[in-house]
């Protein structure tokens, strides 16, 4: 299994190809809607519960 939870900031998305039409404009964007208060956002809860499977499933097959 290959999991891929990538880091981009808003600024970094709003640069990709049509990225602009869905990221909101942010003044630091080290700090805002895609940073450490995402993991506190209800929309995100779904990413981060497969992102604990995952972690799961890799120490079940280590032991």
């Amino acid at each position: 299994m290959l999991l891929w939870l990538n880091g981009f900031r808003t600024n970094e998305y709003a640069n990709l190809l049509g990225g602009a039409r869905f990221e909101p404009k942010e003044e630091n964007p080290m700090i805002g809607f895609r940073s450490a208060p995402c993991y506190y956002n209800p929309r995100h809860q779904e990413g981060f519960a497969l992102a604990r499977f995952d972690q799961f499933c890799r120490n079940e097959s280590a032991s």
